[in-house]
């Protein structure tokens, strides 16, 4: 997530629980999905600066750090906890980054079952950003609520705009209590546009409209729902639960085992919702 430029610092905690004895780097998606591929990607295009892993049965970790032109991102997630000997890497990774007039944002993305390794990157001057939940759905398919006026669409070209919108007022009550840029969306349009173009191909955007409004729209990146917003003139419809229904059944249609979601730990309906079928 976007921030204002400089020393901003930008803590993440996740919760998740593997079921099987993660690879190293599977454990940094304890954090949320997508580290996995981001750290194979920065070792592609020369843009990985650290990478410490430790296998076996006993407390498993990885710490990964990524440097790009606009900011610097690091993993890092443990099975139990932090080991004593990823301390110092920890450190000599993350510390050149954490100095006076520091043009970039740094991010430390924690697990969030993590406490020392979290204690440890906040006594770097880290602050909290977000602290959430990643819940997992196992039940049967949902009733799919239907209104004649509701039009099911994917992403067609043109409509990026629209998309960009939809998210950024969905996101700008938590961007403007943490600081964070406004309409990053919109702002990185282009970008944006790009990462559509990528669901789509994956079947990963789910969208109803009405009339010319897009009403409602979910961004799946394999069986992890990454963003789902309702238009606020649309809400108290039924158009969450409808697109949640739509996402849900299509991919355990397709084979998924489960679907999983970002909640903010506060949002105790959603968490209600998967507890009764995760």
């Amino acid at each position: 997530m976007a921030g204002k430029k400089g020393l901003k610092t930008i803590f993440l905690i996740s919760l998740l629980i593997l079921t099987e004895m993660p690879s190293p780097l599977d454990l940094l998606s304890l954090i949320y999905p997508g580290p996995r591929e981001a750290v194979e990607e920065a070792q592609r295009d020369g843009a990985l600066r650290a990478l410490h892993t430790r296998a076996g049965p006993d407390n498993p970790g990885a710490f990964a750090l990524i440097d790009r032109p606009d900011f610097v991102v690091s993993y890092l997630s443990f099975a139990t906890d932090l080991r004593d000997d990823f301390i110092p890497l920890i450190l000599d990774g993350l510390q050149p980054y954490i100095i006076p007039g520091q043009a970039r944002e740094v991010c430390c993305n924690v697990n969030g079952r993590n406490p020392r390794a979290i204690h440890l990157v906040q006594s770097l001057g880290f602050r909290l950003d977000m602290h959430g939940a990643k819940l997992a759905y196992r039940g049967p398919r949902l009733p799919m609520p239907y209104d004649p006026a509701w039009r099911p669409a994917g992403y067609r070209p043109g409509t990026a705009p629209a998309f960009a919108a939809l998210l950024d007022r969905a996101y700008q009550p938590i961007l403007q209590a943490i600081g964070g840029e406004q309409k990053p969306h919109t702002r990185d349009l282009a970008g944006f546009t790009r990462d559509l173009e990528t669901l789509e191909s994956s079947g990963g955007v789910y969208a109803f409209w009405i009339g010319e409004r897009l009403a409602a729209a979910c961004l799946v990146r394999g069986d992890y729902i990454r963003d789902l917003a309702v238009d606020p003139a649309c809400q108290n419809q039924g158009l969450g639960s409808a697109v949640l229904a739509a996402v849900v059944n299509d991919r355990l249609a397709h084979g998924a085992s489960e679907v999983r979601l970002d909640v903010a730990l506060a949002n105790r309906g959603a968490q209600r919702f998967y507890a009764r079928h995760g």
